[in-house]
This record gives C-alpha cells, structure tokens and sequence, in this order.
C-alpha cells in the first residue's frame, strides 16, 4: 500500500501551496503527495518550483484535487474549462495519477472529455444529500473510479464506508483517510475510537493509496510525523 497525504490537511501552516510542498518534501517521509485547490483563486496563482515539480514527479501517488465548488463558484461554463486546462497542465508537469472532483460539484461529462486527464469522484457527507445509490448511477454515467472518503461516509452510518466498498471495490482508485468521531470529521488518525475503528476495520482488505486528509490545524511536525508513524503501524 501507498501512503500519501493532502496538502489541504496543513494548509493552515503556509500561505502558498508550493511552501506546503516545501514543507513535505523537507520534513516527511511519504509515498505521494494530493495538491488540494480549495478554490479557482489558489488554482490560478500556484507556480511550482522546478526543485518541488522534479520531487512530486519522483513520487509514486500523486494526485490533484479540483476546486471544491469549481462549479458552484464559477461564472460560466468557459470558467470552468479555464480552471480544466490550467489542472490539466499541472496533471501532465507533474505524472500526477488523477484529479479528483467533488461529486457535488461535478462538471458536465462532455467537457472532462475534451481534456486528457484521468478524473476520479468522490463521495460526499450527507449534507451533500448524494446517497451511495445515486452515487453509484453517476459513477455507472461517467464510468470512471472513485476516491472513497471514509470520513464523507461515516456521516451517513457506521457501516456506510464497507457498504461503498461491496457494492464499488472494482472502481476504488484512492482511500481519503481521516477519523470521524460525532459530527466531527478529518480528525487526525490517532483519535480513533472504537466505533470508528469498527467501521474502517474493512480497509486493511484494500490494497489501494490512502490518501491522509486529517486537518491538521496546529503547524507541528513532530506530531504530523508520529500520526503517519500510527497509521504506518495500524495499516502497514
């Protein structure tokens, strides 16, 4: 199994997405690297270093994530090709595996076609009110993978994430790994509890990336290090 982390998970720690980078390639040991845009404003003014493009293209996972709300906060249907082509060339400088995108917030399948990147969806909270059924009709529509967030499903039942992985397994590209506890989500891996631990105990049958996506608020990484340590441990 691969082991990767999302740049989202320690945005708090940087202003931009390249020192982030910076960050990771200097102090962690990691099999890949998810560039997270939270929004078309990040997309648009990231510029990568050539010393952090060559490290993320010497990883073995790693992967884009859209702008969140790419649809939602977009003026019109050429915005949204814009925010594509500038994903796209990030995708081809980089040999990143895939771009994921917000089953929420999903462009028009016609217009991911026009572009030549391996796209993979993701499933959502129940805020997002897109249960496994629909779900699994749009991933039947674009016939694509997906990226299962076991936090997004824990917030539907306790056995929601072993449900996508029955009734999914053959289209599961990535694992987002984090722990959930209440209506808490993206927790660091180190606060598993029982229940939760009950419900994520199908992931050691899974041979897929993980990709780790806790909200890692504190800038301290001494303590990103020994949760990747615990989840190395739990799962490795």
């Amino acid at each position: 199994m691969k082991l990767s982390l999302s740049t989202g998970s320690i945005y708090k720690w940087a202003g931009k997405l390249d020192d982030l980078i910076t960050l990771c390639r200097d102090n962690i040991k990691i099999d890949g690297i998810e560039l997270m845009f939270a929004n078309k404003e990040i997309l648009e003014t990231t510029r990568l270093t050539a010393k952090n493009a060559r490290w993320l293209k010497a990883l073995s996972h790693v992967t884009l994530h859209a702008p969140v709300k790419i649809i939602m906060n977009s003026i019109d249907e050429n915005d949204i090709e814009i925010q594509l082509k500038k994903l796209e060339y990030i995708y081809n400088s980089i040999n990143a595996k895939a771009i994921i995108f917000h089953v929420t917030n999903l462009p028009k399948l016609e217009t991911l076609n026009k572009f030549n990147f391996k796209f993979i969806i993701e499933n959502t909270t129940i805020k997002g009110k897109i249960n496994l059924i629909e779900f699994n009709k749009i991933i039947n529509n674009y016939n694509c993978d997906i990226c299962l967030d076991v936090s997004h499903a824990f917030t539907w039942s306790a056995k929601e994430a072993q449900k996508y992985w029955q009734k999914l397994s053959s289209h599961i590209f990535q694992i987002h790994l984090s722990s959930s506890r209440g209506n808490h989500e993206h927790l660091p891996m180190s606060n598993l509890d029982k229940d939760y631990k009950k419900s994520i105990g199908f992931l050691g049958l899974i041979n897929k990336p993980f990709v780790i996506e806790s909200d890692y608020n504190d800038k301290n990484i001494n303590f990103l290090n020994k949760d990747l340590n615990f989840i190395n441990s739990y799962f490795f």
